[in-house]
C-alpha cells in the first residue's frame, strides 16, 4: 500500500494489486471511501463510492485535479516493474479478489491479532508495527476496517491483509 497524498484525515493511496487495473486512486476519510479512475492527461472519473457526499466528492476531485500528475507519476513508478501480461501476476490479482477481509482486531500487551473473514486469526508482535507499538490503547483501538485494509488515522498507519498473508509485514 502506498500513500500518495495525505491532507488532514484524507488519505489518497493505491496498492500493488492496483497495478493490474486501469490507473486509479483510492481515497479514504474516516469511514468513507471512494475510488477515482485517472485517464489520459486530465480525466478523473468516479469509479466507486461508499458514504462520500456529493459536495465531498467534488472537493476530492479538485484535490485530485490539482495533484493529477503527482498521482499518475507515483502510480506509474510503483507499477513500472509490474507486467500486466505476466500470468503469475494476473493470478495474484485474481487471488486478491478472493482474499479474506478483516473482521476484527485484538491487542494484548505485546501482540496484535487480526481475525479474517475465513476464520483465520493471524497474530504478530506489536514490534513489527512500530507506530502501534508506541501508541496507547485508545489510539490502538481507534481503527477503521475497510475490506482488505485496517486504518489508524491518528498515527497514519495502514495494514493490509495481503501484507500479513505474504509476510511482507515482517521487519527485514
Amino acid at each position: 500500500m502506498s500513500t500518495v497524498l495525505k491532507i488532514g484525515s484524507i488519505i489518497f493511496f493505491f496498492t500493488s494489486y492496483d497495478c493490474y487495473e486501469p490507473t486509479h486512486i483510492h481515497v479514504v476519510n474516516g469511514r468513507k471511501e471512494c475510488k477515482y479512475r485517472l485517464r489520459g492527461d486530465d480525466q478523473i472519473i468516479l469509479a466507486d463510492n461508499s458514504g462520500v457526499s456529493r459536495n465531498e466528492l467534488l472537493k476530492l476531485r479538485q484535490i485530485i485535479r490539482m495533484n493529477f500528475q503527482l498521482i499518475k507519476k507515483s502510480c506509474d513508478e510503483h507499477c513500472q516493474n509490474t507486467s500486466k501480461k505476466d500470468t503469475k501476476s494476473n493470478r495474484q490479482a485474481d487471488t486478491f479478489a478472493e482474499m479474506p477481509v478483516f473482521e476484527k482486531i485484538v491487542f494484548d500487551s505485546n501482540s496484535i491479532s487480526f481475525k479474517l473473514s475465513d476464520n483465520r486469526i493471524i497474530t504478530i508482535p506489536l514490534a513489527w508495527i512500530p507506530k502501534l507499538e508506541s501508541a496507547d490503547n485508545a489510539i490502538r483501538e481507534d481503527y477503521i476496517l475497510r475490506g482488505h485494509f485496517a486504518f489508524w488515522e491518528r498515527i497514519d498507519e495502514i495494514s493490509g491483509v495481503s501484507n500479513l498473508l505474504n509476510g511482507s509485514i515482517v521487519p527485514k
